[in-house]
């Protein structure tokens, strides 16, 4: 998988396909404080994580975080409570 960030215009895009995010992204993305470049090829058994709080969130793109290795990952989603249309339990 390749993660690639246009931080002109705020989109992220995931093996070449645009995101739409507009149900939960409000600032838009910032490269400021990042060192990661783009785009990134994301390993396998690792995932790329962002925050929803784009402007201030500490994620992979910074290389202090970086890619996740998927054995470190310890949540399971059950529920989706927001955006309230989407609301229920995860299959």
């Amino acid at each position: 998988m390749t993660v690639d960030i246009d931080f002109d215009n705020g989109y992220v895009y995931v093996d070449g396909q645009q995101l739409d995010e507009s149900a939960y992204i409000q600032n838009g993305i910032t490269r400021d404080q990042y060192d990661v470049e783009f785009p990134q090829t994301v390993p396998e058994g690792h995932v790329f994580v962002l925050g929803d709080n784009r402007i201030v969130s500490k994620d992979s793109r910074d290389s202090e975080v970086g890619m996740i290795d998927q054995r470190c990952i310890i949540g399971k989603v059950q529920m989706i409570y927001q955006p309230f249309s989407a609301f229920g339990w995860v299959a």
